[in-house]
């Protein structure tokens, strides 16, 4: 009695074991859909479905709270420069140029990021292969693959992070300034930065 319940409990640990492996393989990509065209409610939207990863997991966390970040941060300076400035002004037209300019890249690397994703996702969805049974030179090209779409989305966090600090400065001079006169206004750094940021990023993106 003893052997036959061992080989009864042997036989249900090997089914569970089986079970478990087909349920531990990756699932197939989400679909991400990548429009020409993308408003801020559909990168909120595309990162919101997105499903659990934990290789990219802070990652896609960071950009969750980038997106709510920037359009509270992209509101408060458009509504200083309304209240602040006619729009019958130069200053006015500046600010609210380089603004516009820094939204664009903005949503530039979010849509680059969601990109990667995309890439990222797929990669670990076709990981189907036993490691045991590929040749180490291919298993160590997959995980360079890896590394480097990860390496590359945290490229374009940081530079949204840096986007976003950029703005509460701007967002700052712009409530501490006193004066109209637009060449005032380009002696300001925080402004200065942020041409260099745009133009720097253009240049790299051509």
């Amino acid at each position: 009695m003893a052997l036959g319940a061992a080989v009864v409990a042997g036989s249900f640990s090997y089914i569970a074991r089986q079970y478990r492996g087909l349920h531990d393989q990756p699932a197939g990509p989400p679909e991400i859909e990548l429009k020409e065209s993308m408003t801020h409610e559909d990168y909120v939207n595309a990162f919101a479905s997105l499903p659990a990863l934990p290789e990219v997991a802070a990652e896609i966390g960071s950009v969750r709270s980038h997106l709510n970040q920037f359009h509270a941060r992209k509101n408060a300076v458009m509504q200083t420069i309304n209240d602040k400035f006619s729009t019958s002004e130069m200053t006015y037209h500046r600010f609210h140029g380089v603004t516009v300019e820094v939204e664009k890249l903005f949503y530039a690397n979010v849509k680059s990021i969601l990109s990667k994703l995309k890439l990222l996702y797929s990669h670990i969805a076709e990981k189907g292969a036993d490691k045991r049974i590929l040749p180490p030179h291919v298993v160590q090209e997959r995980e360079r693959l890896k590394h480097e779409y990860i390496q590359n989305i945290r490229n374009y966090i940081g530079l949204n992070e840096e986007i976003i600090l950029k703005l509460d400065r701007l967002l700052l001079e712009m409530i501490k300034l006193e004066t109209v006169d637009l060449s005032s206004v380009e002696s300001l750094t925080c402004l200065q930065e942020i041409d260099k940021l745009i133009q720097h990023t253009k240049y790299y993106r051509d």
